[in-house]
């Protein structure tokens, strides 16, 4: 077999774009996103849980459309506010009716390929969480405060408060 280069090919950068009408608007929809792009949508949407032990699905899936609708789109954002406030921006987006109107901009395979990868990133990082690892990586990120504690604790520690401890513990026979 031949090989052939793949500039050959001649193959079209150029991504089509499908226009939809909302409110007297008109907004370009994206039928394709690159990958690089999507994970950044995957990663953004699931950053804010790292705090937590498990991923907040309300909150990561109203950043996820967010994200979704303003990488699809050519929306921006341009006032002060809505750059300060992604969550009230969503709100905004889907009680109006918007991210419906763009989610059915975009093609289906499209769209349930980064909601599939979506998910299953969720489910990587809570199955992640709750595991070995995970438990002994939070605890390692936890280490400094804990120490700082500790030592807090031991330079105001008195072990004559504790003698009385010390005398009934023989008494009752425990070591």
């Amino acid at each position: 077999m031949s090989k052939l280069a793949f500039h050959k090919l001649n193959i079209n950068k150029e991504l089509p774009v499908k226009t939809i009408n909302f409110n007297g608007t008109d907004i370009e929809v994206k039928q394709y996103l690159d990958l690089n792009s999507k994970q950044n949508i995957i990663d953004m949407a699931i950053e804010p849980s790292k705090l937590l032990p498990y991923v907040n699905r309300l909150l990561s899936d109203a950043i996820f459309s967010y994200l979704t609708v303003l990488s699809y789109t050519n929306l921006e954002l341009t006032l002060k506010k809505e750059k300060e406030d992604p969550i009230k921006v969503y709100d905004i987006m889907e009680s109006s009716g918007l991210i419906d109107a763009v989610f059915s901009a975009i093609p289906e395979v499209e769209l349930n390929s980064l909601v599939e990868s979506y998910k299953d990133a969720i489910e990587d990082y809570n199955s992640y969480k709750v595991s070995i690892k995970g438990s002994l990586d939070s605890a390692l990120e936890s280490l400094p405060q804990n120490l700082q504690a500790i030592n807090s604790a031991l330079e105001t520690f008195d072990p004559e408060k504790f003698k009385i401890l010390n005398e009934l513990t023989a008494v009752v026979g425990i070591k």
